[in-house]
């Protein structure tokens, strides 16, 4: 039975470990691109606070009760920020960089970072993958919300510039857009109930985090603009 649970944590680690170093390499690959543009950094962004979430998890698994209580507050405030980088990402095709879209879209992501330190979280626990955070149910689904609305808004606004444009570069790099953002967005719908059921039993939003990044790192390809 001990030995169940130290491979369960040891997965989590390893699995947060792999999480964090292939979101920052995926960072740095984008920003080595030629012909960058804000978007170059707006993905950059978007992985490296993920990525950060990812590494924190790893000190949670291994750390004391009193340290993971701390970063799991951490934890979560850098992966609000994924979401929101997301939604900046996306609307940096249909206009550019729009201060006033990127500062009305912020306020509920610096909501989500207050409830989190303020409220949401009673404590930590020991899990199937080592500490994980125990929340109050109704800020778990207004942050769960949260995440979701940005992510659908994100495919909505893809699909919709998706409709608009003909070059068939960019029709693919949307396609693959589109999918990470509908990939995320299935896997925080997936994760939201099932840590107010049964905790967290399954690093579901941190698998689908990855996959989204892939998908997007992909579309930064040099070989789609040679099609």
């Amino acid at each position: 039975m001990v030995f169940g649970e130290a491979m369960k944590e040891i997965f989590g680690v390893v699995f947060s470990a792999t999480g964090a170093a292939l979101l920052y390499f995926l960072a740095g690959y984008v920003l080595t691109r030629s012909h960058r543009d804000i978007s170059h950094y707006i993905f950059a962004l978007l992985t490296i606070s993920t990525g950060t979430s990812e590494l924190l998890s790893v000190f949670e698994f291994t750390g004391t009760k009193e340290l993971a209580f701390i970063l799991v507050h951490y934890d979560l405030s850098f992966l609000a920020f994924g979401p929101y980088f997301y939604l900046m990402f996306i609307d940096y095709f249909r206009e550019g960089f729009n201060k006033k879209f990127a500062i009305a879209t912020v306020v509920p992501t610096i909501s989500m970072v207050i409830m989190v330190w303020t409220v949401m979280i009673t404590g930590v626990e020991m899990g199937p993958y080592g500490w994980t955070g125990t929340y109050v149910d109704i800020c778990n689904i207004i942050y769960g919300g949260y995440a979701i609305l940005y992510l659908v808004l994100g495919v909505y606004m893809a699909y919709a510039i998706y409709r608009t444009v003909e070059e068939k570069h960019l029709k693919t790099r949307l396609k693959l857009i589109l999918s990470g953002g509908a990939v995320g967005a299935i896997g925080t719908i997936i994760n939201v109930p099932t840590i107010i059921m049964y905790g967290r039993v399954f690093p579901i939003a941190e698998t689908s985090v990855m996959i989204l990044g892939i998908l997007i790192a992909l579309s930064f390809s040099d070989r789609l603009k040679s099609e």
